[in-house]
Parts: structure tokens; sequence; C-alpha cells
């Protein structure tokens, strides 16, 4: 548990508060059994992960801890408890930390059923963002972090997102509110601006809507450009802090935030042009993703820490470019940042073997990302 609480933790929330989140995980720890249990299985991933390289098999292939992570989930059927959602989260971090491919999605629809009854509690008069205002800590750090893997789920599942609604209310950039601005910010723990959580949101729902419009020949162009409308002036680059800001925690929230607002910006734009690689937006987005990449990789953070943040940018330049060159400079830096990371090893395959089909496909057509991705079932977070 001391092995986990100094250094698991830091790969599983590097943009949060840490004195504020080690304090509720150790209280979850101490207190609720679940969590104790979800934790102790974590840090034995982390450290037969250290071991792979003498031919040690993933932990999640052992069948006793495939019985454990099931009692789990029966314990946690009914989650009543933040402790309760925390624990969930605590597996979907385990099979993140694992490669991302597994049964995360059963423990995460039951962070987000916690998550709905927290945000719709009638206690809580009012609207959505009073609720989140007015939560504890700890059912603050719950929602926001089920949140962000919400998101990311449905670009993995091509599904929208559980609690689109919810982020709608949240985080939508040009909400109005009486009195004071709101004072939640999903830079803690997550290292991304409120508004580019509700872009993404937003174009993993587009992209769904795309298709279902396409499946039942009912596409309109126009419509389609207008509602990507809606959504890119939120993506635009904004003033640039000149560092040292007031800590380096905020700097590199700043950076791991650049990443997800130009990765989203070049996903929108995938969503508009189609997934073709020589469209001119979607170049130019991957450049500009490139170059958030890099910035993210010169942080001054210790080796492998915060660096599968940026999965979902590795992936969307890899996967979208025209040349291999991009492919081989977005491997480099996993080799370089991620210390065996086996979440980004996993993406670094997954387009690896992609390219590897695409070179026998004839030039000039649209990537099939989606489809690879859904099949695969790799939570890119």
């Amino acid at each position: 548990m001391r092995e986990y609480m100094n250094i698991i933790r830091n790969h599983q929330y590097p943009f949060g508060d840490k004195a504020a989140i080690q304090k509720m995980i150790w209280d979850g720890v101490v207190n609720h059994m679940p969590s104790q249990e979800a934790v102790y299985l974590l840090s034995r991933n982390y450290f037969r992960q250290q071991q792979q390289h003498d031919g040690t098999v993933s932990l999640l292939e052992d069948d006793s801890v495939q019985q454990r992570i099931a009692n789990l989930k029966s314990m946690l059927m009914v989650t009543k408890t933040a402790d309760d959602a925390l624990a969930a989260l605590h597996i979907v971090s385990l099979y993140l930390l694992n490669g991302g491919r597994g049964k995360w999605c059963e423990f995460l629809g039951l962070a987000c059923s916690y998550a709905i009854s927290v945000l719709e509690n009638p206690l809580c008069f009012g609207s959505y963002p009073e609720a989140l205002e007015g939560a504890s800590a700890k059912d603050e750090f719950v929602i926001k972090t089920t949140i962000w893997f919400d998101v990311l789920a449905s670009i993995t599942m091509q599904k929208p997102p559980i609690l689109l609604k919810y982020i709608r209310a949240l985080f939508h950039p040009s909400q109005s509110w009486s009195g004071f601005p709101r004072t939640y910010s999903m830079m803690s723990p997550m290292g991304c601006e409120n508004a580019v959580v509700w872009a993404l949101a937003e174009t993993s729902y587009l992209s769904y809507w795309k298709a279902q419009q396409m499946e039942a020949g009912t596409l309109s162009i126009r419509q389609l450009v207008n509602l990507v409308q809606e959504i890119e002036p939120y993506l635009q680059p904004g003033p640039h802090p000149i560092q040292p800001q007031a800590s380096i925690e905020d700097w590199s929230r700043y950076v791991a935030s650049e990443v997800f607002r130009t990765s989203t910006k070049l996903f929108l734009k995938s969503v508009e042009a189609g997934d073709y690689p020589q469209v001119q937006e979607i170049r130019e987005c991957i450049q500009e993703t490139l170059a958030a990449i890099r910035d993210f990789s010169l942080n001054n953070r210790p080796a492998g820490e915060g660096v599968r943040q940026s999965a979902f940018g590795i992936f969307m330049c890899g996967i979208l470019s025209e040349s291999e060159d991009v492919l081989k400079s977005v491997e480099l830096h996993m080799m370089w940042r991620s210390e065996g990371e086996e979440g980004l090893m996993m993406v670094s395959d997954l387009l690896r073997r992609f390219w590897d089909e695409r070179r026998m496909q004839p030039a000039g057509q649209p990537v099939r990302w989606r489809q690879l991705l859904s099949n695969e079932g790799i939570l890119l977070a």
C-alpha cells in the first residue's frame, strides 16, 4: 500500500492535487474493503509489469486474479458510496495500466451510476453545476474522473457518452451563471480545460450522429458543417502563458491540456471531412498536435509520469497521418517518455498493426480507424 501511495498514484492522477488525492484514497484503503482490494491489485499489477522483461505473464491472465476482480464487481454492483465508485475507478485504472483492454467498461458503468446519483440528488435543489459545486471533495473527484473516462470510452465504443447531458450542463463554454463563476475545473485531476472536455464529448457524439445519418442515408452536409462550427471556435488556441506560472503543477496541466485541445480539433476535422489523411485541414491539425505532444514531452516531469495522458493524441496522429514518418515520431516519443508503460506500448502495437494492413490498400482511401478501435476495445485514457 505504501508503494501504491508513493508511486502508482502519480501514474493514475499525475495532474491532480497530490495531497488531496492521497488523503481520499488512503481513507478508502483504511476503511473500505473493496478499495483496499482494488489498490492491492493495482500495486501487484504495476510491480509485475516491472518484471515482464524476464518473461513474467500479465497479472490479468491469472485465473485467481480474474476471480478476485469478479468478486469485486459483485460487491460493487450496487454502488452507494464515493468509496464504492472510487474502487470501481481503481479497476478501470488497473486495465488502463495494463494496456487499456479488458472489462474496464463494466466498472466504468458502476462509477457512472454513482455520478448520476450525486448529480440527481433531490436534496441538491437547482442545477447540475450547483450539485457539483456543493458535492464533497471525494464526490467531486469521483464525478470528474468518471466523466473523463466516460468521454474517452465513448470514442472507443462508438456511442454517445453516458453522461453527455451532465457534461453539457456542467462544461458548456457559453453557459451563464448568476453570482460567482464555477469553481470546479477538469484541469485537476485530468489536466484538461473544461471547454475541451465539453468539445471532446460533443465531437464524440457528432461522430456517432454522422455514422447514424450515413447509415440511414439522411446525412446533410450543411447540417454537419453547422454542428462542427458550434464546437470548433472553442478549440482555437488561447493566449499562451509564460512559464513559470503559479506552480510547476499548473504549467504541467497547461501543456497537457494543449495536447487534448489539439487532438480534439484533429478528431473534429476527421468527423467533418472524413478520415482522409490527404485533407489539408487534417494534415495541419496533425502538425499542431505533434507540436503539443513535443512540448508535453519536454515538460520537466519524471519519466513515465503523466505520459499516458497523451495516448489519445498519439493515436489520432499515428492513425490519420499520410506518412509513416509521423508514426515513427510518435513511437520515439513513447519509447523516450513511457519507460515501457504498458498502455502506450499497446497503442504503439495497434498503430503498427494498422499500418501493416494499410500498406496493402489502395492510396486515397479513408482510414477506417473507428471500427478498429471498437473491435480492440482499448480505452485511450
